[in-house]
């Protein structure tokens, strides 16, 4: 706005008495034209004043802004759009001091309406001279400002609520700019990783603390944050410091945009989980020596139960050998539990073991669906589109994650009595799925079900028997296989689970 006012510091305040008819006219027609591009100025107020600040002409900008018409202003003293406060401190005259000093006086502050309602505006004060270069008084520009500075003031606010908010936050968070370096960090954060705020602001992540932070595995993540627009979860990191001694710690990242400034920056939330995993490796530790202790008092009672069983089949006893012959199934029942809760631990050790050799797909399939349909008359496994492929991987894993899908389909649809098992490729891949016509799983639990001790439950109507793992131990081999596993379900109407595994290159 300066710059484009400054032509305003000569406006002829009358026409002189020796001027001729000629001059007269020009000085009249250069008036006029001056009062037109005023008055066209409607966003900004336009008006002059004597030297000691008697406001002589007035646009219509100067009328929309301040509220008052030309004839109720003019002669009055621009001090009645100052505030009390400024009018204290003299601001009305030290602004025509500056601009007579300086040849313009540039300011922002609040000034008063007719209506006497304050706005916020933005103002340019210039001297105004006449023919003869003699001081005369001012030309004064003003613009209202009044919604940048609401706008200005809701951001300062929303900063500060933001602020506050993530100090109370109990999670350790920091925020870091494009080039890594920290913006802010929260109390938590500070407190977390007994540092000072002086030795984290502005320095690069990967210098905190002696480079704590400077690993591999977080800088190839931070990395694909900004310029790939990605998030990341969960990845945990080893944290050894003399402050904190060793820690093991989660990391989120998400990319977050400035609106003030339009940068983008990069939101990390920091988890302390070292008490958590040694709890999970406690209770992981329990598991696997319960389970291998039981693992051979009930293979030495399957073994007993077996040869009773001959025994009574030679004497005839029917009765018995159908009632062994439940015991032998519940002692496969359990047996499949133990082997389920030692494939937990060994996962979550990183010890599970892998054998991979070139097999049929479509024999270990049919091995499958043989062996499970034994176990129900009510269900028929219906085999659709076989894609007849051989495979590289371990056949006994990959047996054990189609046994798991099977055996879910005909738990959880207990009023079908259909099992559809589809395989087809896709994008040099094997994709085999199951589809049951049962109870469904709602849209915020299909995740889930993946998770370690996850059940699905239906309360109304069934009570479903299992401890969560068989699902989470189908997706570790899948993805271990190189994979990937997923579910689609409809509430009410079923699930269809799936895998893939590429095929030979």
């Amino acid at each position: 706005m300066e710059e484009t006012f400054t032509h305003l510091q000569y406006i002829p305040q009358q026409v002189g008495g020796g001027a001729t008819s000629a001059e007269k006219n020009s000085e009249g027609q250069m008036a006029h034209f001056y009062k037109q591009v005023f008055d066209s100025l409607e966003d900004y107020a336009v008006f002059t004043t004597d030297k000691q600040g008697k406001i002589s002409s007035w646009n219509i900008g100067a009328q929309n802004l301040l509220g008052y018409t030309e004839d109720e202003i003019i002669g009055q003293n621009t001090v009645i759009f100052f505030t009390e406060k400024d009018k204290q401190h003299g601001n009305h005259e030290k602004e025509r001091y500056t601009a007579l000093q300086n040849g313009r006086a540039v300011d922002e502050r609040f000034h008063v309406r007719k209506n006497e309602t304050q706005f916020w505006a933005s103002g340019l004060l210039f001297p105004l001279y006449d023919e003869k270069k003699e001081h005369v008084g001012f030309t004064k520009v003003m613009r209202d400002l009044t919604e940048r500075k609401n706008a200005e003031e809701a951001l300062l606010n929303a900063k500060e609520f933001f602020k506050n908010i993530v100090d109370t936050v109990r999670e350790p968070l920091i925020v870091l700019n494009k080039d890594l370096t920290v913006n802010t960090a929260n109390r938590s954060f500070y407190e977390l990783f007994k540092l000072k705020r002086q030795l984290v602001k502005g320095i690069n992540i990967y210098q905190i603390d002696g480079g704590r932070f400077n690993t591999e595995k977080l800088k190839r993540l931070l990395e694909t944050v900004i310029p790939g627009n990605k998030s990341f979860e969960n990845l945990e990191i080893e944290y050894d410091s003399a402050h904190t001694g060793r820690r093991i710690m989660l990391i989120n990242a998400r990319k977050l945009h400035s609106i003030a400034n339009r940068r983008e920056m990069i939101l990390l939330a920091v988890e302390d989980i070292t008490e958590r995993k040694a709890a999970e490796q406690q209770r992981n530790d329990f598991i696997g020596i319960v389970s291998h202790e039981l693992k051979t008092p009930v293979t030495s009672l399957k073994a007993f139960g077996q040869v009773l069983q001959l025994q009574l089949e030679k004497g005839n006893d029917q009765q018995m050998v159908k009632m062994l012959g439940r015991m032998d199934a519940q002692i496969n029942k359990l047996t499949h539990l133990i082997n389920d809760l030692l494939d937990a631990t060994k996962i979550e050790g990183g010890e599970l073991q892998f054998h991979e050799e070139l097999f049929s797909f479509q024999d270990l399939l049919d091995e499958i669906i043989e062996e499970v349909q034994r176990t129900t008359d009510r269900h028929r496994i219906i085999k659709r589109d076989p894609a007849p492929v051989e495979l590289k991987g371990d056949r006994e894993r990959i047996g054990q994650v189609i046994t798991n899908f099977l055996t879910n389909a005909i738990k959880y649809s207990p009023d079908a009595n259909e099992v559809i098992v589809m395989t087809e490729i896709v994008d040099n891949s094997l994709v085999c799925s199951v589809q049951d016509f049962g109870i469904g799983i709602p849209a915020d639990k299909i995740e889930k079900v993946f998770q370690r001790f996850f059940r699905l439950s239906d309360n109304k109507l069934h009570s479903f028997p299992g401890i969560g793992l068989g699902l989470f131990i189908s997706s570790e081999i899948i993805k271990r296989q190189g994979g990937r596993i997923w579910a689609e379900s409809e509430p009410g109407k079923g699930s269809v689970f799936s895998f893939s595994l590429p095929l030979i290159s």
